[in-house]
């Protein structure tokens, strides 16, 4: 399953009618009463009654429009001078391979620049110009907007609407503001170390917890849940898979290795042992060797004996 540990994942900005399917706002179902939004969505099946909206693929694989200069858009204003052409839900222009806008910072009361869903979240034309398509920005670094409801979390939407009940629309930059919430449409695929994920699993991945999905992400890296800051920043993927994750060539090289170290010590031990029965044999052999010029030893008299002839008691044979 592809997440980042930096981010909270929130329901997508789609939301699902009866007999329908994933849309991004109420004015898009011919029954608005059917329509749910993605904050209503929450702790939904993911597999029934339009769970399917909130995995990270569907996401990816929604379709959007294409400008009359052939650049895949969410929107005709995003097409700029070829927003006349403009052609919704083109099958080559998903979400996942499109390169979307940029609002670029020129004010000097202005924030940072960044990627978004439309020219219309630039907020003013005295802090931001719209740029598109800019090559950086992916669905994974698009910022869209939020809906805030009094003493509730924010959920993502790409506009009012795509708020329910009294829920409020904020602008990303207003969002981040006043909530110290991000809302992104997507995320991007990570492959943590140590997992091996199949192209579908990642295309399928599923929510980060029963209160969240991965579809269209709300950035908390470095605010809590309740939308506080928090002493210190969320450790991120590649620093948790490091430090808490073995891979499996790892593992097999580490009892690769011990398999080895014990066969060294096992042909160790032979020959310690070979060499310790040749020393006993040759021993053995010496010891017999030794017995038996011992034995030949005692069946001679001494070398240094000597006879003595004593002739005193002979008698001679010789006449006189």
């Amino acid at each position: 399953m592809a997440i980042e540990v930096s981010r909270f994942g929130l329901l997508p900005r789609k939301a699902m009618y009866p007999g329908g399917g994933c849309v991004f706002g109420k004015s898009e179902c011919s029954d608005e009463t059917a329509w749910r939004s993605s904050g209503e969505m929450i702790g939904a099946p993911y597999r029934a009654h339009g769970g399917y909206c909130l995995l990270a693929g569907t996401m990816r694989d929604t379709l959007l429009g294409r400008c009359g200069s052939g650049d895949c858009s969410p929107t005709s204003l995003g097409c700029g001078s070829e927003y006349s052409s403009f052609v919704e839900l083109d099958k080559g222009c998903s979400i996942e391979n499109t390169k979307f806008g940029y609002c670029d910072s020129i004010g000097a009361s202005s924030g940072p620049g960044f990627c978004a869903w439309s020219p219309e979240d630039c907020e003013d034309d005295v802090s931001y110009v719209w740029k598109f398509p800019a090559e950086e920005c992916t669905g994974d670094k698009v910022m869209v907007g939020g809906c805030l409801a009094e003493e509730e979390t924010p959920y993502c939407a790409i506009s009012a609407d795509g708020c329910g009940g009294n829920a409020r629309y904020l602008k990303p930059q207003q969002l981040s503001r006043s909530t110290d919430y991000e809302c992104f449409v997507g995320m991007s695929k990570v492959k943590p170390l140590g997992i091996e994920s199949t192209l579908e699993d990642l295309k399928e991945a599923t929510p980060v917890d029963d209160q969240s999905s991965p579809g269209l992400v709300l950035d908390s890296s470095k605010y809590g849940a309740n939308g506080l800051k928090n002493s210190e920043p969320a450790a991120s993927l590649s620093q948790d898979s490091e430090s808490g994750g073995t891979s499996p060539s790892l593992i097999i090289g580490i009892a690769l290795g011990c398999v080895l170290l014990v066969a060294l010590l096992a042909m160790i031990m032979l020959q310690n042992l070979r060499n310790k029965r040749m020393r006993s044999a040759r021993d053995a052999e010496f010891l017999k060797q030794e017995s038996v010029a011992t034995t030949e030893q005692e069946d001679y008299p001494p070398s240094d004996l000597q006879i003595v002839n004593d002739y005193s008691d002979v008698v001679s044979d010789i006449g006189a």
